[in-house]
């Protein structure tokens, strides 16, 4: 997806994000909204997908 695409996507989910409105709705959820750029996502994924990698392996977990 081209950069600048994805510029205005995060701004925009940013913009969601910042309302009390959907923040109440994601939490109905048990979602915690983090907004933030697309290096902050890219760091959470890098940070978290090892250990759910791993987790799933460590199960046996397999996707149908």
């Amino acid at each position: 997806m081209p950069a600048d695409q994805v510029a205005w996507l995060n701004a925009q989910l940013n913009a969601s994000l910042a309302s009390a409105q959907v923040i109440e709705r994601l939490k109905s959820y048990r979602i915690d909204p983090l907004p933030g750029s697309v290096a902050d996502l890219t760091s959470v994924v890098g940070r978290e997908l090892p250990q759910y990698l791993k987790l799933a392996a460590d199960t046996g977990l397999k996707l149908d």
